[in-house]
């Protein structure tokens, strides 16, 4: 069951837009552009244990999300 604050935080990537929105998206495994700002985004999401963890693959970040 998801938490108040993950709610808030899928409700803010959907308003992103693409491709921070495709994070909320079941199933899926986003990549999204390499650079210091969206690392920082990950970090935040995966030690708010919204995201499992994410991985560098050449000038993206693979994000890999729990499946519930």
């Amino acid at each position: 069951m998801k938490t108040l604050e993950q709610e808030k935080i899928t409700e803010l990537l959907k308003v992103l837009g693409t491709p921070y929105a495709s994070i909320t998206e079941g199933g899926k495994r986003p990549a999204i552009f390499k650079n210091d700002l969206n690392q920082a985004l990950l970090s935040e999401l995966d030690r708010k244990d919204y995201i499992s963890q994410f991985k560098p693959e050449g000038k993206r970040l693979r994000v890999i999300k729990y499946t519930r």
